[in-house]
């Protein structure tokens, strides 16, 4: 299952969201609460050592920048 870790006010993953839901891609939403520090907690690090937002998981394959996340393609990286 795909995981996109994010906040409903941030541009960023709005594009994510986005093109997501383009696409036609099941995935499940975290919220993380960047107004709140979420992002540099200690169990937010393994997620993202850069600790912002947006990050995208498939099913342990982690990816994060909005722009890396829009050009990745799940065949070339899992046949």
């Amino acid at each position: 299952m795909i995981e996109l870790y994010d906040h409903p006010f941030s541009g960023n993953c709005c594009k994510i969201r986005l093109a997501l839901s383009h696409l036609g891609v099941d995935y499940s939403r975290v919220k993380v609460d960047v107004f709140g520090g979420e992002q540099h907690s200690e169990g937010f690090e393994p997620i993202n050592p850069a600790r912002k937002i947006p990050v995208l998981s498939d099913d342990g394959f982690v990816i994060w920048e909005s722009n890396a996340i829009l050009f990745f393609s799940r065949e070339e990286v899992r046949p």
